[in-house]
């Protein structure tokens, strides 16, 4: 330990400070914090490669990761992005995006992006269209030159607009078309 009062530094490992608090080491490890005589211990490492937080009572790295090339991970040792994140995100606020928000294709049992209430509905990728999905069931499909509504039986596909009107299955292969009072 090197203590220069004249410049207020100290030094772990190295005998020339250059900053308030300067630690030098050959080793990964380079600072353990330790709870008590528990075994939760956390530690502030680094490598050629990166600088990370890592939990070390935990069997599986779950902490923060920074590579020297700025990108970021949460739970994920190499992250290959920015910002790389394995396991939930939760935003209590908006998520907002200059660019484009992409996803898995996903299908109607599970679709891409859900809703926390109901995974089983959402939105997925149908081969060069988009699927929209209730109850785990396809119930709109929109192709480059198709407009699917889908449904459980007859007078369940129905488009509805206001004051009531309506475009239903007839169940034979037609259309009914009119208010729900007085249809055609």
């Amino acid at each position: 330990v090197r203590v220069d009062a004249s410049e207020d530094r100290v030094g772990i490992g190295t005998g020339s400070p250059s900053a308030r608090f300067h630690v030098y080491s050959d080793a990964e490890s380079v600072m353990w914090f330790q709870n008590g005589s528990t075994s939760n211990v956390q530690s502030i490492e680094m490598d050629s490669s990166r600088f990370y937080f890592y939990n070390r009572t935990a069997s599986a790295f779950n902490s923060i990761s920074v590579l020297n090339d700025g990108k970021v991970g949460i739970g994920q040792i190499t992250p290959g992005y920015k910002l790389d994140v394995s396991g939930d995100t939760r935003f209590t606020n908006d998520l907002r995006s200059e660019g484009r928000l992409m996803g898995q294709n996903g299908s109607a049992a599970a679709p891409a992006y859900s809703f926390t209430s109901q995974g089983n509905a959402g939105m997925y990728r149908y081969g060069t269209g988009i699927g929209f999905t209730a109850a785990g069931t396809e119930r709109v499909r929109i192709e480059s030159d198709k407009l699917y509504i889908t449904g459980a039986g007859v007078n369940t596909f129905r488009i509805q607009f206001p004051n009531d009107q309506r475009i239903y299955d007839n169940g034979s292969g037609g259309l009914r078309v009119g208010a729900a009072s007085h249809e055609l």
